[in-house]
């Protein structure tokens, strides 16, 4: 009886008591980004045989297919894991929101800075002060002194390629150089969309070499009214002087038959064989090196090898605002017709020039070519290889284009007339006029102080035009020469062009971009049509981080991440990074402010590392 008793007590003992505590579900494992962890791994480890791996948008590609020919890949676990929460494209982090991180200052999130230098760094400047979209398109917004910014974009090897690979980097964080040959696999960046840009950042005068231009003015209503005033005088002092009947007939009479050609500085006839000016003024000297007697057009000649040349030194003709008329017999040959210098007062990029380009004849003043520059080209080639021709160009030392006129065996040439007018001062006095070029034959050289009319160049041609001439022909030749009141027209015209020259010697003057595209790709693509909307839709949070991460790699010599694209790694910090964005965003990006955030911490007076990563190259597969 006590038996069943122990036992029945066990079994009710033992159905008392507690069941065992189940153990909680597993959590389960955190999301893998696409952005930050498989793609990274798809750029290192797939693109050497899949080299159109469609990284963007993966679709239909199986990340998961077995590599039977090549055992060293093997598929990791977050891969297949990515592949079994659904493949989800996150989007790329540097694109997405700013995230919060509290801190009151950069200390509170480097706690333990490098250690302390043994002097102060010194500080840098901002990058810029001025407005993002400023700095990309302010040559094209309605307020035009914002174009002034646009400089920014003129630094460095100033090429359309050199800005739109500064704009991606510093703007978009991102490296697209490789994409001038070919598209980047890893970036979202075709050599179509590379192309496309560069179309946005290029100036009209980016095909010429070592060009300046774009240039801009600034100038004050003051100045600007000052200088419309003055334009119009000289405008007004440029008009005919009317030639009283008596006056222009007693000149017929003390002039005889054959009127004399006015203001000869020099003649060289070079019949001697010496540099010997028949014209009575001994100022000017000339030098000669190695010059070469040739048969002239009448008499000798000298010819130009390309090794030697004719200086004149003293002629009193030492600025753009000094008329003159250059006079000459020339031959050419073949060879000489290309691109050949005949004339060069200063230097052929600011001075005066007269050259043979591709048999046409060029005449051209330039400060800045070819903006602040006057030119006069032969709209069809001029010279026959071998055979003489006289030659004569003039000016009227007005800095306008219409001033330069150029003739042919005494008549005038049908040009082109590029830029209407100077800028600025070209020549600052005691230029050296130097005559040379590879297979040029001058002859009969002859150089005057004022510029001659038509009936005056027929002179030098045929030695017979003014003894010749029609009462109308001698009368504008007298007007322009000899009439009582022409002396000090010209002086007023000179006073007035020494005022407006003043004023413009005075004025600042900025490289700037200028332009919008013309190509039809970019008006019927989703690309932007011009900078302004390139601007006005960058993301920015991408560019704060971009912006900050660049500031960090000026004040530190090494940034926080060599990029923000989808090939490079993640930052080293990336909370400092999110955090300095946002300080720049909230700051309506302000650089001067974020430089003030990063002197004033501890971590500017102390050692900060090198990444211990190199930039990230191009994987692009090979060929």
């Amino acid at each position: 009886m006590r038996i069943i008793s122990a036992f029945i007590l066990i079994i009710l003992l033992t159905g008392c008591q507690d069941e065992p505590e189940s153990k909680p579900p597993a959590p389960p494992p955190a999301r893998i980004s696409y952005s930050l962890e498989v793609r990274p791994w798809f750029i290192k480890n797939c693109l050497a045989c899949h080299g159109n791996l469609p990284l963007h948008a993966p679709g239909d590609w199986d990340p998961l297919h077995d590599h039977r020919d090549d055992t060293r890949f093997e598929t990791p676990e977050f891969v297949k894991l990515w592949v079994k929460q659904g493949s989800i494209i996150d989007p790329h982090w540097a694109g997405l929101p700013l995230r919060t991180i509290k801190a009151r200052s950069l200390d509170d999130l480097i706690k333990s800075p490098g250690r302390l230098l043994p002097a102060k760094r010194k500080k840098v400047p901002p990058m810029f002060t001025a407005p993002v979209a400023d700095l990309l398109a302010g040559d094209l917004m309605e307020d035009r002194r914002r174009t002034i910014s646009t400089g920014y974009l003129r630094k460095g090897d100033d090429t359309p390629e050199w800005r739109i690979e500064k704009v991606a980097r510093e703007f978009m964080g991102v490296r697209v150089d490789c994409a001038r040959c070919h598209d980047h696999p890893a970036e979202q960046w075709s050599t179509a969309r590379y192309q496309a840009f560069k179309e946005l950042f290029t100036t009209p005068y980016d095909h010429l070499p070592k060009a300046l231009p774009p240039l801009y003015i600034e100038r004050s209503e003051k100045d600007a009214q000052r200088i419309a005033e003055l334009q119009s005088a000289i405008a007004e002092a440029r008009n005919p002087i009317p030639v009283p009947a008596k006056e222009f007939d007693l000149w017929k009479e003390s002039a005889g038959n054959t009127p004399q050609l006015p203001g000869l500085l020099a003649a060289y006839s070079f019949d001697d064989r010496q540099l010997t000016n028949l014209a009575p003024i001994d100022r000017i000297s000339a030098n000669g090196n190695q010059l070469i007697s040739e048969a002239g057009a009448h008499g000798l000649g000298i010819y130009f090898d390309g090794k030697n040349k004719l200086t004149l030194n003293d002629v009193p003709i030492a600025s753009e605002l000094d008329p003159f008329t250059i006079s000459a017999w020339i031959q050419a040959k073949e060879q000489a017709l290309a691109d050949t210098p005949i004339l060069t007062i200063g230097k052929r990029d600011r001075g005066f020039e007269l050259r043979l380009l591709e048999g046409r004849l060029q005449a051209r003043w330039v400060k800045v070519w070819p903006q602040f520059a006057i030119a006069v080209t032969s709209k069809a080639p001029v010279l026959t290889p071998g055979r003489w021709a006289h030659l004569a160009v003039t000016y009227d030392g007005s800095r306008q284009a219409r001033g330069l006129k150029l003739y042919l065996n005494g008549h005038a040439i049908d040009t082109t007339q590029p830029g209407s007018s100077l800028f600025q001062q070209v020549l600052t006095g005691d230029a050296v006029w130097n005559f040379a070029g590879a297979g040029i034959t001058l002859d009969e050289l002859q150089i005057y102080g004022t510029p001659l009319t038509q009936i005056g160049i027929r002179q030098l041609f045929d030695g017979t035009s003014l003894g010749n001439a029609t009462p109308e022909e001698l009368r504008i030749f007298f007007q322009r020469h000899f009439a009582n009141e022409i002396t000090a027209r010209n002086a007023q015209l000179r006073k007035l062009n020494e005022a407006l020259l003043e004023i413009e010697n005075r004025l600042p003057v900025y490289l700037v971009m200028s332009g919008t595209p013309k190509s039809e790709s970019l008006r019927d693509s989703s690309l932007p049509k011009d900078r302004l909307e390139f601007a006005r839709g960058l993301n920015r949070d991408l560019l704060a981080r971009s912006l900050a991460n660049e500031v960090w790699r000026q004040h530190f010599g090494s940034p926080l991440a060599h990029g923000l694209g989808f090939s490079d790694l993640p930052p080293l910090n990336p909370e400092v990074l999110e955090w300095l964005a946002s300080q720049l965003k909230s700051s309506n990006f302000d650089l001067v402010k974020l430089g003030e955030v990063i002197t004033a911490s501890k971590t500017w007076l102390g050692e900060w590392p090198q990444l211990e990563h190199q930039p990230v190259a191009c994987p692009r597969p090979e060929k």
